[in-house]
């Protein structure tokens, strides 16, 4: 077995310039990086922009509601009710807005780390800012964004022993691992692409060890056979986690370890490498190969954006 990349244990500053994330924090060289939850881009931005300058023109604080497949603003105003479309976004159970600046600028943010064509660097710098701003935990909270909630419970499922040691893949902030923290998973480790991000996770102490990497098909600086768990909520998109590093997964979790992959279920129809049943092409040939046996594959409402989400599992053989 080998290692790939370079290992630095306490203060460190990578090959790119990323500055040292904690004493106890295990860091490892990375040429460019990963990314986070990934939504749709609309059709039209100028057209999303417009139609939230008509309304706040009209109104500066109202409640918001937003319609299947569309945003629908409405407001009471001497009983008649305003009423705008556009396709961008479904509802948001649990979720209410009641400033429509709010909405417009989480929209904003999430689509500016989503440019067709943008580069791995653009990309990760803009999470990070978008992290150490706050605003990436704020825009993407639970309501919005369900997909932690959805790993942790199937990890709960599937690895019941609490001291089992789990990567979580494209960890971000850790929002994961706020979740598994409160079923009493301690021994997590966290990989992310962006130094921003896991700064934020490094802050809030919650993981083990912090390993700043993007995860591609190979050489992902991690030991074969290291974990027990390897979990991933919003790291799988287009341009993301490439469909090939499925294998790397396969490598990195011991024998009866278990894989979960939580992502957005439309994701499968249109990302290149995922669409046209690609991705579970590939699932499909590790089992052929015996290298995981499919365990489950769950499609759960709202997941992001009330979008549906599907969660893959499978055991490690």
């Amino acid at each position: 077995m080998k290692l790939i990349g370079c290992l630095v244990q306490g203060a460190c500053v990578t090959q790119w310039g990323f500055p040292s994330l904690a004493e106890e924090s295990i860091v490892f060289n990375s040429r460019v990086p990963l990314s986070a939850e990934q939504h749709r881009i609309p059709k039209s931005s100028k057209d999303f922009q417009n139609s939230f300058a008509l309304i706040l023109q009209i109104v500066s604080t109202r409640k918001v509601t937003c319609s299947h497949d569309t945003f629908t603003y409405r407001t009471f105003i001497q009983e008649e009710r305003v009423s705008f479309q556009m396709s961008a976004m479904k509802e948001q159970e649990g979720v209410e807005y009641t400033n429509t600046k709010t909405v417009e600028q989480s929209y904003e943010n999430n689509l500016a780390v989503h440019q067709p064509g943008m580069s791995y660097e653009d990309m990760v710098d803009g999470y990070s800012k978008w992290a150490e701003t706050g605003g990436y935990d704020e825009d993407l909270k639970k309501g919005v964004y369900n997909g932690p909630t959805y790993a942790a419970e199937t990890v709960k499922k599937m690895i019941p022993c609490k001291t089992a040691r789990i990567i979580d893949v494209a960890a971000g902030t850790g929002k994961v691992a706020e979740h598994l923290k409160l079923h009493g998973y301690e021994n997590l480790d966290a990989l992310d692409g962006s130094s921003g991000m896991l700064k934020v996770a490094r802050d809030n102490r919650l993981y083990k060890n912090y390993i700043l990497a993007r995860f591609e098909a190979t050489g992902t600086p991690i030991l074969d056979d290291t974990y027990d768990g390897l979990v991933i909520s919003g790291g799988m998109g287009e341009g993301h986690i490439p469909a090939e590093a499925l294998h790397e997964m396969a490598r990195i979790v011991k024998t009866g370890g278990m894989i979960i992959i939580v992502m957005r279920e439309e994701y499968l129809t249109y990302v290149e490498g995922y669409k046209d049943g690609e991705l579970e092409r590939i699932m499909d040939r590790l089992e052929e190969n015996q290298k995981w046996k499919k365990v489950s594959r769950n499609v759960v409402s709202n997941y992001s954006f009330n979008k549906n989400g599907v969660v893959f599992t499978f055991r490690v053989l």
